[in-house]
């Protein structure tokens, strides 16, 4: 097994972490229109104060624990970015890396006081292929749900309805009934949070502490432990949480070729406390996690022969997700949910 290599980091530096955007990297001329700029393994907030220690426990604990839920949410945004560089690296090597591509994916949801629901997904993507040049697709995606009794003020209704409105590359738009007239209990709070309620972005944001693989090698945070250097504290009433970490895998293409590797993690996140039940406990209101992979050298196709390290790594991909969310109540939904069109058989 390969052997892991943590980044330490100072606690109260002036928080100087190193960005990938820093000159001695480099990174493949992009086939594509693309705008957006990564923030890498910077860090976007400052602390401003020294984190109590219990505090810091608490934090600990609440990261770690995969089952505490977060039914407050009354908004939410995640932006997705993710760029696939490989075939402009590699070049020849069409029979591995075929196609570059970039995906940018936004999603926004609301929670209104007068059980209605509102999600949407916008998502591009852009993929160069070896043979076909460069194919762009687009698409919107609108979930409504909403109390049947919507907008009245009628408390003996328990069913919902919910409403889908799609949208792809420059078809129609079209909208879908998914359900109509399900029954839920009005008094069973946990299931009003269910169908009405923004949860899942908790367990989304602890899913990047969790063990997972990179070419066959496992990563994991070692999430805010003692050894670890991690950088935390206050960053103006809030609480600060940020780590870096690197495995250094060989990349290997299916044409035989090796290259020394480095897969750089890192994330950030924003946390808040609040009174639940006459208990002090804590919630994300930010969080981002990002992922790069460089390659460190030439290829080296056999035993003894020296490897050649390259004056500059190359980044080939990344990926970079953002989560803002806000726990302040909406009010009452006063929009229009879309009707869905009557279809007739010919």
């Amino acid at each position: 097994m390969k052997k892991y290599q943590l980044m330490f980091f100072l606690i109260f530096s002036p928080l100087t972490l190193f960005s990938c955007a820093k000159p001695s990297i480099d990174t493949p001329e992009s086939p594509f229109e693309d705008p957006y700029v990564r923030i890498g393994m910077r860090g976007e907030f400052d602390i401003t104060d020294s984190m109590p220690q219990k505090d810091y426990n608490e934090i600990k604990k609440y990261v770690n624990d995969e089952e505490s839920k977060d039914i407050d949410v009354a908004r939410y945004k995640r932006q997705e970015e993710s760029r696939d560089l490989k075939y402009a690296y590699f070049g020849q090597e069409s029979s591995t890396i075929s196609q570059c591509s970039m995906v940018s994916i936004d999603e926004n949801g609301y929670r209104y006081n007068n059980n209605v629901s509102i999600s949407d997904t916008i998502t591009n993507q852009q993929i160069q292929s070896a043979n076909s040049g460069i194919i762009k697709t687009a698409s919107s995606l609108t979930d409504y749900t909403f109390d049947d009794s919507y907008p009245h003020k009628s408390n003996e209704t328990s069913t919902y309805s919910q409403r889908r409105k799609r949208k792809n590359n420059d078809e129609p738009e079209t909208v879908t009934s998914l359900t109509t007239g399900k029954e839920y209990d009005l008094e069973d709070e946990e299931k009003v949070d269910s169908i009405f309620g923004q949860s899942p972005y908790v367990s989304r944001i602890k899913s990047h502490f969790l063990p997972s693989m990179v070419r066959d090698v496992p990563y994991e945070f070692k999430l805010l432990a003692d050894d670890n250097k991690a950088i935390y504290g206050m960053s103006n009433g809030k609480y600060l949480i940020r780590e870096g970490y690197s495995i250094f895998p060989d990349f290997k293409t299916t044409m035989g070729r090796s290259y020394k590797a480095e897969d750089n993690f890192f994330y950030e996140g924003l946390l808040e406390k609040y009174e639940k039940d006459d208990e002090d406990v804590y919630r994300f209101t930010n969080f981002r996690f990002y992922h790069e992979l460089l390659i460190l050298s030439k290829a080296f196709d056999g035993t003894g022969v020296p490897i050649l390290y390259l004056d500059k790594p190359v980044l080939i991909e990344y990926s970079e997700i953002k989560y803002e969310i806000s726990y302040e109540k909406l009010g009452n939904y006063s929009g229009e949910i879309p009707k869905v069109t009557p279809s007739f058989d010919k």
